[in-house]
């Protein structure tokens, strides 16, 4: 039953991924021929298609310290000290140890 009851789901969605059209390389739709038959050729593009863009993360945009950041750990004039280091080091094209 445990077994039975964890496969069906899946089961479901590889039926249902093989009977979705697809568009091929000419711009025609089609399905697959055999069904759900397990092919390799079917398996490899469903994992292709489907499965592994499960995984992918995507990027999330990181703010340079130059562009307002502030750690909550430093006293506010420290803050303030480092920035004007940071801007420094970018003027003097050194890096923000040798500027502070």
């Amino acid at each position: 039953m445990n077994i039975t009851r964890s496969y069906v789901l899946k089961q479901r969605e590889w039926r249902t991924w093989c009977g979705t059209p697809r568009v091929a390389l000419d711009g025609t739709l089609f399905t697959w021929p055999d069904g759900e038959l397990v092919t390799p050729n079917k398996l490899a593009a469903w994992l292709k298609e489907d499965i592994l863009l499960r995984y992918i993360k995507v990027p999330k945009k990181r703010r340079s310290r130059g562009d307002g950041y502030t750690d909550p750990l430093l006293p506010a004039d420290e803050q303030a000290a480092l920035r004007e280091a940071e801007t420094l080091a970018v003027t003097l094209v050194v890096s923000v140890t040798k500027a502070a």
